[in-house]
């Protein structure tokens, strides 16, 4: 029996262990995708213009949305109203 439970000790040292490691691995990979995803958000901008003139389906209203926001937040409905309405020059 005794020495089950040192085997059982052993496995749950090396399970926390291991979970420490793949925190780590999870953090170094989380800074890899933040470096990877800035650069992609610059290009997206540059692609697709700095602001974006977002259309509310229900008010035919459109919206002066910035591409960032677009990209990292995500965008509703109910949101719109906090942007400035877009102006045709």
């Amino acid at each position: 029996m005794e020495a089950l439970y040192k085997r059982k000790e052993f496995t749950v040292i090396g399970q926390e262990q291991s979970r420490i490691s793949q925190e780590e691995r999870g953090r170094i990979q989380k800074d890899w995708e933040k470096i990877e995803n800035k650069e992609k958000l610059e290009e997206s901008i540059k692609i697709f213009g700095e602001y974006k003139k977002v259309v509310d389906q229900e008010t035919c209203v459109g919206y002066r949305v910035p591409t960032r926001n677009i990209i990292t937040k995500g965008l509703r409905q109910k949101e719109l109203h906090q942007y400035p309405i877009w102006k045709d020059e």
